[in-house]
């Protein structure tokens, strides 16, 4: 092979393309893209909203969004500068700059340096695709905030990126010679990521020429004859062909994707040979994979490819997840995935062998709610918006720290205050988990919205508002005034310049029973049924106004009965919210003793019923009450009430489990036991 092979890219369609949801809106066919571009996929029922066509407003996720632009991805990259990662591209970009190759070997010497573990901070390790998501993160962000700062430092490395792809000892010491220092072909794939979403923003090609590039080497490596070991690199090219229409490109990905086809209809199994086997089991590949084939069946039509991604889907969903929306895993390594059905006690109850070094990966997080959003864009199927939003709240958010700039490899939901803490690098072998908080959470405006043939579907609540249009070309404003997830009051107003008909899609969330809305104050007559789209087709004029009402009952969640180990034990939800108990708050409680009565039955689990999800709202927990703390952990609503048993009149009180352990070491619990089951407390 020739290092490094030659090809300039041709961007797919520099305006609006016949038929595509931009409809007769002129702009630039990048324009129109979303943190995931099915604008154009024939399978595809949902067509994205850009990051650029959202504001956020003062709600729960703008002070995230911009937590994440001020502090989280400084924090991230002075680590990656001290670590040496970032080196090599500053030299080159400094050569592309002046001409002066002086600093050049010394960088080089420094990569190898990382890779090879002859530096104080890592052991050695192949994964080098932190820079990348650096590039991803500054790409998002610029789409909602002009920064010039920001944008200085993109310039910066995707100038060094492009010209260190024009030196053969770069490929040879950042890939391999076969790409075998690339960590399966995760770092070319989070290249090719970066290279989109940098064109998604700019609308400049420089970086997407080297993707084209470096996705040719892999084809003369791979194509026909091997797999990639961890998926990203199948994502990642059906990215790169929806942006430049290269069909070699879409024949890679389907090459790669191919390989979910071998494995059993299950999420995670537990077979093969080799590394084969840990391909398998492993959290985030079991999440990634899947996402690659979503983005496939959005382009071709492929009913067992459809039917082997719906059963591994059902089997996560119907038995291998936790409350929190990570999913489970063995007792034996914490990124493997459980091999058993309802073993769910790793990470949740404290049945494991390290109880220091347990709990649930970020970076499966961030694929698990890649998985569901793409799951959603071919089906509308609330479920895996409902996914999405537990997967937001409850699984990623956990492992990001309030100050925005530390984060947890491995995020645990019983903790007795030795937990490591979070810190700049989360995984010191790879560092891959911060960095993939660090790109996602500025893509998260794309998530809110959709439109589809017959109208705008809302998919996410918080205050903002979105300014785009309707499959015909037609201008729309949705103003959405909420305190969501505090609140399920929700408000919409739709500005249209002319009076038009189409269907507003209004998400019914799985936990909310019990909704009402309203028109102009008429309230809406057709039936509101949890776990779908309220569908609202009218001639809509400017300044029409929704409001949506969903109750809040603090309530308890029960695990589905073969969970044997769960038998007695609750753990509270308001709303969207998970929730859990800190010894801060509780001190006169011991943690594992915690108790609580339940009030009304909502949903058990019956012998005579199968159950519709591994997990149900048995009963409202009457006695536990809202109250709002501003004042505490960035603002919160905390939930209070009487420990069972106790006659002191003591209270409890529960916080958000995604604003655990901010405010130093100490005891934490999602997990406590029903009053009436006296045998089971004090696990």
């Amino acid at each position: 092979m020739t290092w490094p092979p030659s090809f300039t890219c041709v961007v797919h369609g520099s305006t609006a393309l016949p038929g595509s949801s931009a409809g007769s809106v002129a702009e630039p066919r990048w324009r129109l893209a979303g943190a995931v571009d099915t604008t154009d996929s024939p399978h595809a029922r949902l067509r994205p909203v850009p990051i650029h066509a959202v504001t956020m407003g003062d709600g729960f996720w703008k002070p995230r969004l911009e937590g994440n632009r001020t502090a989280g991805i400084a924090a991230f990259l002075a680590w990656l500068d001290e670590d040496g990662q970032v080196a090599p591209f500053r030299a080159f970009a400094h050569y592309a700059r002046t001409g002066d190759p002086s600093r050049i070997p010394a960088a080089l010497d420094t990569m190898r340096a990382v890779f090879e573990g002859r530096n104080s901070r890592r052991i050695r390790h192949s994964w080098r695709a932190a820079v990348m998501k650096v590039v991803e993160a500054c790409a998002f962000t610029l789409q909602s905030v002009d920064d010039p700062d920001l944008r200085a430092l993109m310039d910066e490395l995707v100038t060094g990126i492009v010209a260190a792809h024009d030196s053969e000892e770069f490929w040879r010491g950042y890939y391999g010679d076969d790409f075998e220092n690339s960590y399966q072909l995760a770092t070319p794939g989070h290249l090719i990521q970066a290279a989109v979403a940098h064109h998604r923003t700019t609308g400049e090609t420089n970086f997407l020429d080297v993707a084209v590039r470096v996705a040719d080497a892999i084809a003369a490596k791979y194509e026909g004859r091997e797999f990639a070991e961890h998926p990203c690199i199948e994502m990642a090219l059906v990215e790169l062909w929806r942006a430049t229409g290269e069909e070699r490109i879409f024949r890679l990905a389907a090459h790669f994707t191919a390989l979910l086809m071998e494995q059993e209809p299950m999420i995670g199994p537990h077979t093969g040979k080799g590394r084969w086997r840990h391909f398998n089991c492993h959290v985030v590949r079991q999440t990634y994979l899947p996402a690659g084939a979503a983005d496939l069946l959005a382009e071709r039509d492929d009913p067992a490819l459809h039917a082997q991604l719906h059963a591994i889907w059902q089997d996560m969903m119907r038995a291998k997840l936790q409350v929190s929306g990570h999913i489970a895993v063995d007792h034996w390594m914490p990124e493997r995935i459980t091999p058993e059905p309802f073993a769910l006690t790793e990470g949740a109850l404290g049945n494991v062998l390290d109880h220091i070094n347990h709990g649930f990966e970020l970076c499966e997080s961030v694929g698990n709610a890649m998985w569901s959003w793409r799951m959603l864009m071919l089906s509308e199927d609330a479920a895996y918006a409902d996914q999405l939003e537990r997967a937001l709240y409850n699984s990623l958010m956990p492992h990001v720290g309030l100050d925005d700039r530390s984060w947890f490899y491995l995020c645990p939901m019983l903790s007795d205050g030795d937990h490591p803490n979070r810190n700049q690098w989360g995984n010191p072998a790879t560092g891959c988990c911060g960095a993939n908080a660090v790109r996602f959470i500025p893509s998260l405006p794309s998530y809110m919205f959709t439109t589809s043939d017959d109208g705008v579907w809302v998919h996410l609540y918080d205050a903002c508002r979105m300014d785009w249009h309707l499959p015909d070309g037609s201008p729309i404003g949705v103003d959405v005034r909420t305190r969501y997830p505090w609140s399920g009051r929700v408000e919409l107003r739709l500005d249209v310049p002319e009076p038009e008909e189409f269907t507003v899609h209004l998400r019914i969330p799985g936990w909310c029973d019990g909704a009402r809305a309203d028109i102009n104050g008429e309230p809406v007559a057709d039936p509101i049924t949890r776990g779908s789209y309220l569908a609202l087709r009218r001639t809509w004029t400017d300044g029409d106004v929704i409001t949506l009402d969903l109750p809040m009952p603090v309530v308890g969640m029960d695990a589905d009965p073969r969970a044997e180990e769960f038998h007695g034990k609750t753990a509270l939800m308001r709303g969207p919210l998970l929730y859990c108990f800190e010894g801060i708050d509780n001190a006169a409680t011991g943690i594992r003793n915690l108790a609580v009565e339940p009030g009304a039955a909502i949903r058990p689990f019956t012998p005579e019923t199968e159950p519709e999800a591994l997990y149900q709202p048995a009963a409202d927990v009457q006695a536990f009450l809202p109250h709002d703390r501003p004042d505490l952990l960035g603002g919160v609503t905390v939930l209070q009430g009487p420990a069972a048993g106790r006659g002191d009149g003591a209270d409890l009180t529960a916080i958000p489990f995604y604003a655990w352990a901010n405010r130093g070491p100490t005891p934490m619990t999602v997990w406590i036991d029903w009053a009436a089951e006296e045998g089971n407390r004090g696990r």
